[in-house]
């Protein structure tokens, strides 16, 4: 009787045990999944912030190459007529003297100038010359092709590159320029005893010259020859 009061005892005892060991391993279980729960929580958080960081981050980096885009544009860009200024010429005839090379194909470059400008300045003043060379360069923008490019190349002389355009075909477009310029300055300009015009002058490349220098030369030496 006492041995079989002391199995019972002794079974009684593991039994406790065993539910002490299972309720511990209970709670270390449901403190790892709490924990795990926590690590997850704050893995979530360091992925948002990361996520929200790195937005922010690439919102910057737009917004400077935007930036940088801006002043590029503004330190090649003419600031009273929004044509390309004479830095930006230089550029592109080279660009496009190497292009012709390449390529095997003619362009013509156009240098001119408003006639009698002078006068006009010392007539009306400096604010209707500004308001004069603007309508100009409008006028140029709105008649010439969209792979032509026009430039400001100072006071107001101005540049025409004309990409895979010969001579004689300059010379038409010169020419539909100068109809829409006159059409301008008479309806604009009716005080005036005459329409201001423009003088300009053409070379070829290659025909004319075998650099950008010499294709400058030339036609503002054909530009100044027409002047007179």
């Amino acid at each position: 009787m006492n041995t079989q009061t002391g199995t019972r005892e002794y079974l009684i005892d593991e039994l406790v045990e065993m539910r002490q060991r299972i309720a511990g391993l209970e709670k270390a279980d449901t403190e790892r999944k709490r924990a795990e729960e926590e690590l997850e929580k704050h893995r979530k958080h360091l992925e948002e912030l990361v996520n929200k960081r790195t937005a922010e981050l690439q919102k910057e980096i737009t917004k400077r190459k935007r930036v940088e885009e801006q002043l590029k544009e503004l330190s090649i860009t003419d600031d009273l007529t929004g044509l390309y200024n004479r830095r930006r010429f230089y550029e592109t005839l080279e660009s496009e003297v190497q292009r012709t090379l390449r390529y095997g194909q003619s362009f013509s470059l156009i240098m001119l100038d408003l006639d009698e400008f002078n006068e006009y300045n010392d007539r009306f003043g400096h604010t209707s010359g500004d308001i004069v060379l603007k309508s100009f360069a409008n006028a140029l923008k709105s008649t010439l092709r969209k792979s032509d490019i026009s430039f400001r190349y100072g006071g107001d002389e101005f540049a025409i590159i004309l990409p895979v355009t010969d001579a004689n075909r300059a010379k038409k477009i010169i020419e539909r320029v100068r109809a829409k310029w006159v059409q301008k300055t008479e309806s604009q300009y009716p005080i005036l005893e005459a329409p201001l015009g423009f003088s300009a002058g053409i070379a070829q490349f290659p025909e004319d010259a075998a650099t950008a220098d010499g294709l400058l030369f030339l036609a503002n030496s054909a530009h100044y020859h027409i002047k007179r």
